[in-house]
């Protein structure tokens, strides 16, 4: 006997939602794995096992339809490397990943070690507080990632508006998704104008999208879409990676403590954050077929949201789910999400932010925190401002002085 699927009412991306979405989806759950949004005429899974589910079984929950909350949302981003299925994602995935993956980003190592050292040396020498999302979280993804990619300076300048841009739109077309097409259109001009052989150095990687398009390794159709993918999700998932961890480890002295005189908790303190505090809400999947989840029906041709934030506080799969905890065993999070779609760029976040931290305890003793201030996005979790102070250890209060 098929199971009544329950209705939730509310606006899933009201102003109020977004600034504390962590008891709706605690309501969510309690309703069951599988829910209907009744605002937006999708279903959502809510729980830790049902969106896993959905991210194994890519051939029923397909992207190519788009992964937006949305049609408009949907339409408007197709065809990139996350709204893709079969043989396209493969091509795109082997034309954009192999820059990104850990043995190419060996040689970034000691260029992000000094970048971090500096960083950190400079907002200690100011010896007052200073806010983390300006200062901070977003100045090593856009060091890293601008010379990277190559983009002519226009570009460079814009990467962070067109990434908050693109991630309004894979919410709704509320008035920040809204404004988020015309942000994304002005990308697209930029691309389609500048991002010409002449313009691009050899060793960045779109120089190497050219060298495999002039090769014929690549079709010419995929060289911008791969070079808006470069653009667009690089910076905002880090940058909220970064903002929420040294708020949790204010929160937390003992806990940093533990990564000051241990620092091979520095992973584990990474993926906790990662999973307390997802970057990404949630995308959406199409069902290709009739889908029988535990005896909830859904229909084929449905938009269905995986919500990403509430799996990865499903008390069923993490103890104390809401609790920020180091020692956390087998943290098995979907924030960088899982199978074939997984986030392309997750070891270079991983890489970004570890030696960041790593550079902080040696540093810093203390971290001082006032309480931030959310950043409304559709779909990014992130904070908007972070009052932070950074206590120096003996030796670079001594080094300052």
């Amino acid at each position: 006997m098929d199971k009544p699927i329950p209705v939730y009412e509310r606006d899933f991306y009201s102003d109020e939602f977004i600034r504390n979405p962590y008891p709706e989806y605690e309501l969510m759950r309690g309703m069951g794995p599988v829910v209907y949004v009744e605002k937006l005429g999708n279903f959502a899974f809510t729980h830790y096992d049902s969106v896993k589910y959905a991210l194994k079984n890519n051939r029923i929950f397909i992207n190519s339809n788009g992964v937006a909350a949305d049609e408009v949302g949907s339409n408007f981003l197709k065809g990139n490397i996350l709204s893709s299925d079969g043989s396209v994602h493969s091509e795109l995935r082997r034309a954009m990943a192999p820059p990104l993956m850990p043995k190419a980003l060996k040689k970034l190592e000691s260029k992000v070690e000094v970048l971090v050292s500096n960083l950190i040396d400079g907002l200690i020498l100011r010896n007052e507080s200073f806010d983390v999302m300006k200062d901070l979280a977003p100045v090593l993804p856009l060091e890293i990632v601008r010379g990277m990619i190559g983009l002519p300076e226009f570009g460079q300048k814009n990467m962070l508006e067109w990434a908050d841009a693109a991630f309004n739109i894979l919410g709704v077309q509320n008035v920040r998704g809204k404004e988020g097409i015309s942000k994304i259109n002005e990308m697209r001009d930029f691309i389609k104008g500048k991002i010409i052989r002449e313009n691009i150095a050899q060793d960045t990687w779109i120089g190497r999208l050219f060298h495999m398009l002039e090769n014929d390794l690549i079709d010419p159709e995929h060289l911008p879409i791969i070079t808006r993918d470069y653009t667009t999700p690089s910076l905002d998932t880090t940058i909220s990676a970064i903002g929420y961890l040294i708020w949790h480890l204010s929160q937390h002295p003992d806990q940093w403590q533990q990564i000051r005189e241990d620092k091979s908790k520095i992973l584990t303190a990474i993926n906790e954050s990662i999973r307390l505090s997802s970057p990404i809400r949630s995308f959406c999947r199409t069902t290709s077929v009739e889908v029988d989840f535990r005896g909830f029906k859904i229909p084929k041709g449905a938009r269905v949201m995986l919500l990403f934030a509430s799996a990865n506080r499903d008390s069923k799969i993490f103890h104390n789910p809401n609790k920020f905890d180091i020692k956390r065993e087998k943290n098995e999070h979907l924030g960088f999400g899982h199978g074939i779609h997984m986030c392309v760029g997750k070891h270079l976040a991983i890489l970004e932010i570890s030696k960041l931290l790593a550079a902080l305890s040696d540093k810093v003793e203390r971290i001082e925190a006032k309480r931030p201030k959310i950043y409304l996005n559709n779909t990014i979790n992130r904070l908007e401002s972070l009052e932070v102070k950074f206590i120096p250890t003996k030796m670079n209060r001594q080094h300052r002085i």
